[in-house]
């Protein structure tokens, strides 16, 4: 019956495509884009909403009664959620939070796929549908094949190298506190950039960054992007995160805080940390399309210091 039924599936909370007002207006599109045609007619004014940073109250209040956050502690039947580690459209900390609501048997697996960046790298399915199987078989069939007295909760590295690290509860994890200084005015297409020294110690991030910067305008400046970036010996950039706000600024600084999206993401030994501050994620990389929507050709914005908090896994697991 659907009351015991056991589910097998990704994150169950809405996708928050518009943390702190501003929309993860690449996201959108792309979403929008596959399900336009199909789609209830009231939709497209709440889309056009959301990129447009306006009706942000009707926006919230669509998407909250479409939530299913507030009624997991309801959900009866037994869970398994699938939940890619870098994943920008749906980030870890919708599965984290489904786990944590979720009263009845459940289950974890945070593995290489999902949405870009993801790598969804072919050998992991046969390591991880297997385990979906065995789930099914255990709270459908009622085999008894000991799924559920294993470690609830199971990560895969990154690459995939076939073996996967489990854990009693979500893994322990510690806050790396960064200081980028400085002082820079940009324009409309402008960007600050502020690159740290190398660290000698491999990173694993695990959870959101939290930044808070010193931020002013002139003459307004509607909302700031940051992307958290690794450049690695190679001077290969990785994007470990982004987020984005909606401001409200004047002429004298203010402390502005932006939550990054969360991820599980793997950072080589004596990488460069840095910090990329403009009004899009595509100034960051052409290829980071996770906030496009720019402002007026005549803002001008004033970064001033800031400060990052980014979780770590204790034990990297990555190689």
């Amino acid at each position: 019956s659907p009351r015991s039924s056991p589910r097998s599936r990704g994150p169950t909370s809405t996708p928050r495509f518009l943390p702190q007002d501003l929309a993860r207006s690449g996201v959108v599109l792309g979403f929008w884009q596959s399900i336009a045609a199909r789609a209830a007619p009231e939709l497209e004014p709440i889309v056009n909403d959301a990129l447009a940073g306006r009706n942000l109250a009707g926006v919230r209040a669509f998407a909250d009664q479409r939530s299913t956050r507030t009624l997991l502690g309801n959900v009866k039947a037994p869970t398994f959620l699938m939940q890619g580690r870098r994943d920008f459209a749906f980030d870890v900390d919708h599965a984290l939070a489904a786990y944590t609501h979720l009263k009845a048997p459940k289950r974890l697996y945070l593995g290489d796929f999902g949405h870009p960046p993801s790598t969804n790298p072919a050998a992991e399915a046969p390591h991880v549908l297997p385990a979906a199987r065995q789930w099914f078989d255990r709270y459908l069939k009622g085999l008894p094949n000991g799924i559920d007295t294993q470690p609830p909760v199971e990560v895969a590295p990154d690459p995939w190298t076939g073996r996967t690290f489990s854990y009693r509860s979500p893994p322990a994890h510690k806050t790396l506190r960064l200081a980028f200084s400085g002082r820079k005015e940009i324009d409309s297409t402008g960007k600050v950039v502020r690159t740290l020294p190398r660290r000698k110690a491999r990173l694993e991030t695990f959870g959101p960054p939290a930044l808070r910067v010193a931020l002013s305008s002139p003459n307004g400046w509607p909302h700031v992007v940051a992307v958290l970036s690794a450049v690695t010996p190679q001077m290969r950039e990785i994007v470990v995160s982004s987020g984005g706000a909606r401001v409200r600024l004047g002429s004298r600084p203010k402390q502005v805080a932006i939550r990054l999206i969360s991820q599980v993401t793997n950072i080589p030994p004596r990488s460069r940390l840095r910090l990329t501050v403009a009004a899009t994620s595509t100034a960051q990389s052409p290829g980071n399309l996770l906030y496009l929507s720019g402002v007026p050709r005549s803002a001008r914005l004033v970064v001033g210091p800031a400060r990052l908090t980014l979780p770590v896994l204790t034990k990297p697991i990555s190689r």
